[in-house]
């Protein structure tokens, strides 16, 4: 007996297929593809906001909680590479102070990312801090 799907869930099937196709997600939920993100960073004082985006051209941005900073990365797979990071240089309280070296050191050495679409995070060698990430809103 030969199925036939009728017009309009068809073209539910077909948009649902598309959508799949474009999301930067695995079945498991886990994001593949940093390209074109924004992020907050987790973990840091709730007065303090640091953020990150990285570009679809390769650059990532963001507030490191007093000043805003800029680079490069290449990822392939769950490897990442963030390189030439530098930034505004104005003096800021000692707290910001503190999350933003905190902060651009670690993205100076990390290596690796894994996450879903709302969280991320970024580490390095082992006993290295991790940089958790949550989806911008």
């Amino acid at each position: 007996m030969a199925h036939h799907l009728k017009l309009p869930n068809l073209i539910a099937l077909i948009s649902l297929l598309a959508m799949a196709a474009c999301s930067p997600s695995d079945s498991a939920g886990q994001l593949t593809d940093l390209k074109d993100t924004s992020w907050t960073v987790v973990g840091v004082p709730k007065r303090v906001t640091a953020t990150m985006s990285f570009g679809a051209d390769g650059r990532v941005t963001g507030s490191s909680g007093c000043n805003r900073f800029f680079g490069t990365y290449e990822t392939s797979g769950q490897k990442i590479t963030i390189r030439n990071i530098g930034g505004t240089r104005k003096i800021c309280p000692k707290v910001e102070m503190s999350v933003e070296r905190e902060l651009l050191e670690s993205l100076a050495i990390v290596n690796r990312w894994q996450g879903t679409a709302e969280e991320i995070e970024l580490s390095g060698p082992v006993n290295s801090t991790t940089v958790r990430l949550k989806r911008a809103k």
